[in-house]
């Protein structure tokens, strides 16, 4: 490989990484979203819960359009571009509609909360699809490329929350004494929000060459979107990954939605300062040990790596149940043990959808690999809404109220919630793929290079 060659990979792999890095600051206020609306403006927290799922099946019937809309569309600017600049000002302007700190009739809320959560999760099904897209494309049938530049994504995003953990809460507290309390969350989502524009931008940097020489070539002839869906029905790997990902995905997700009130009521911790400390210091040992993870599930092959991975986050999250509660240390130990076994997979999360994707444009002949790309979002929807109206309404039915003094049973019930979902969800997730998701590395790259070489043929 030439000096320009090299330059140019090593370019097109620290975009990609920097995306990562973008996007998860753009999506931290969301991690403030249930705790502003039942510890900030005081609502139930089963109306917090029924919000959030209103807006999230809104959402889920959404996604569904927009894999077809990437595929069948002919705007102006490409395939992916177009979509990456119209999801800028939409998403912006989302978390500012749900941070808005004004009383309000409880229905009006729900309206507010349901908007302002689309105008999020719809652009960024876009942006997920076009990060899929980049990662084929530019990765080509190059395996060993596609893994570096996962690889190095999965690693800025640990750096990400490094950065994130040692700086949002001292930020939120921050804009609390500059804004005053009732603004700290809507002055968080406008600072934050504006890492979506670097989010957005490397994508399309990534996809401009492409794009270019996709416009100085004869539009091939496309199936028609029912033949492409078919061909999909029809896609055994990807079927079995689909729903593995969706309980893999549940599983990740459920704690993450409850973990601020583990500090606030477990370990008494209001202004979340021990948070702040303990999620720095997790994130600071996972930023190292994330570089030892995917080497790990290289030498594994990611396929092995996909089913050990998830075998052994059933065991920790076993042991958050019984442990969890016991201290600070015992959390944190065994939230970094998690994470790190999850890393095995983590690195390569995008890559699997592409070999599913890969494998039945070779099996049917039919190039469905934008929509399928696409339907990564819906496994994230479900798990998304299923993840956080279960976590929130497991807090209602243990008996949770802001501002309570936590008992010893209240405590105990807590830890069945945050560790009893993700054990459930990885548990189904690896039986699930020990017994029917089958593509290996060496398939995945066979089905990549043949499905260039009929693209080819057809130039």
């Amino acid at each position: 490989m030439g000096t320009d060659a090299v330059q140019s990979e090593r370019k097109q792999i620290i975009l990609y990484a920097l995306h990562g890095f973008f996007i998860n600051l753009a999506m931290v206020p969301g991690n403030f979203i249930n705790l502003f609306l039942t510890d900030h403006l005081l609502i139930p927290v089963a109306d917090v819960a029924a919000m959030l799922l209103a807006a999230k099946a809104i959402d889920f019937l959404a996604s569904f359009f927009v894999g077809p809309a990437i595929e069948k569309s002919s705007l102006p600017g490409g395939k992916y571009i177009p979509w990456l600049k119209m999801a800028r000002p939409l998403y912006y302007s989302s978390y500012l509609v749900t941070f808005l700190p004004f009383n309000m009739p409880l229905a009006a809320r729900y309206v507010v909360v349901v908007i302002g959560h689309l105008l999020v999760k719809i652009p960024n099904a876009f942006i997920l699809t076009s990060q899929y897209g980049a990662l084929m494309l530019v990765g080509g049938t190059d395996m060993g490329k596609r893994n570096k530049m996962a690889i190095a994504s999965s690693r800025m995003t640990a750096a990400c929350a490094v950065f994130s953990s040692a700086t949002t809460t001292p930020f939120l507290l921050l804009a609390g004494h500059l804004v005053r309390i009732k603004y700290q969350f809507l002055f968080m989502a406008a600072i934050y929000g504006c890492f979506f524009f670097g989010a957005t931008n490397t994508l399309v940097n990534l996809h401009a060459p492409f794009e270019q020489k996709r416009a100085l070539q004869d539009e091939k002839q496309k199936a028609s979107l029912r033949v492409m869906l078919k061909s999909m029905v029809s896609n055994p790997q990807l079927i079995a990954f689909l729903f593995s990902h969706t309980f893999s995905l549940t599983a990740y997700g459920a704690p993450g939605q409850i973990t601020l009130y583990y500090y606030i009521y477990i370990r008494n911790d209001p202004n979340l300062l021990l948070y702040a400390s303990a999620q720095t210091v997790s994130m600071l040992v996972y930023l190292a040990t994330v570089a030892i993870g995917p080497q790990i599930g290289l030498k594994l092959g990611r396929l092995k790596a996909l089913l050990l991975g998830e075998l052994l986050c059933v065991f920790t999250s076993v042991a958050m149940i019984f442990f969890g509660a016991s201290s600070i240390y015992a959390f944190m130990g065994i939230n970094i043990a998690s994470t790190f076994f999850r890393s095995f997979i983590s690195g390569f999360a995008t890559s699997y959808i592409l070999d599913c994707a890969e494998y039945g444009y070779y099996k049917t002949g039919i190039d469905a690999r934008a929509i399928v790309q696409s339907l990564t979002n819906i496994p994230l929807k479900i798990a998304q809404f299923t993840g956080s109206t279960v976590a929130l309404l497991g807090l209602g039915l243990i008996g949770y109220f802001p501002g309570m003094e936590a008992s010893a049973a209240f405590s105990r019930d807590f830890m069945v919630i945050y560790g009893g979902l993700p054990a459930i969800g990885y548990g189904i997730s690896f039986l699930i793929n020990i017994m029917f998701y089958k593509i290996d590395d060496g398939q995945a790259e066979f089905y990549a290079r043949e499905n260039r070489r009929k693209e080819a043929g057809m130039a």
